[in-house]
């Protein structure tokens, strides 16, 4: 799917969501109107929720939408 997705002119980012330099790069990419949408698993992957919603933050990002 990334490459499909990076064919379309889409900027794919891939690493480890618990990765904070992988995750602050994607969300100063996107800026701070990105709207982010979280579909990883629930309590198990805390620390990656964790990550994200702390970089979205640094990078001015305020909208997000968690899918559990």
């Amino acid at each position: 799917p990334a490459t499909k997705l990076a064919q379309q002119g889409v900027q794919v980012f891939t690493g480890d969501a618990c990765d904070a330099s992988v995750v602050a790069a994607a969300c100063r990419a996107a800026g701070p109107d990105a709207l982010i949408i979280s579909t990883m698993g629930g309590a198990q992957d805390y620390l990656a929720h964790r990550t994200v919603i702390d970089e979205a933050e640094k990078a001015g990002i305020s909208r997000m939408i968690m899918v559990n």
